[in-house]
């Protein structure tokens, strides 16, 4: 091989190591944007639920313990909304695993419940995409038949 040949291979390898860490920390980029667009998403989601909770604790027919249950769990909402935005999603996945390690038992109970309640966040999102994408007309979404007799 020649001189010549030997400088053309470091400078084709030297090439494709830049263009692999171009690459690499456009992957990063795009990551980091979709992870902060999701937990975007969760604390808009956290904040529906908090309005949703506190529209319910605020019904006469809810005064008492079940009010004040609503009433908390919206504050509790609100409260994890706000924990979210004020935090980077690398953040967030730190505290929560250091958590986990601390409190498994409560851990677990918190991603039982945070399961349960993406569930129905997603089929309320669902149903209002549905309604709103040509869902059959005379059709309203399940949330705005509340307070409604007879219809």
């Amino acid at each position: 091989m020649t001189h010549g040949a030997v400088e053309q291979g470091k400078a084709t390898a030297a090439e494709a190591n830049r263009q692999v860490r171009n690459l690499l920390g456009q992957a990063t980029s795009q990551l980091n944007q979709q992870a902060d667009t999701q937990q975007k998403r969760a604390a808009a989601g956290l904040r529906s639920l908090g309005d949703e909770l506190e529209s319910m604790s605020s019904q006469d027919e809810r005064r008492g313990l079940a009010g004040d249950l609503a009433r908390q769990a919206a504050e509790q909402a609100h409260r994890a909304a706000d924990w979210l935005d004020e935090r980077e999603p690398g953040a967030v996945v730190a505290e929560v695993r250091d958590f986990a390690r601390r409190r498994p038992g409560l851990f677990l109970a918190g991603a039982a419940v945070a399961g349960m309640l993406a569930g129905r966040l997603t089929r309320s999102i669902a149903s209002d995409g549905e309604a709103g994408a040509g869902g059959s007309e005379g059709q309203q979404p399940l949330s705005s038949h509340r307070g409604q007799v007879g219809t």
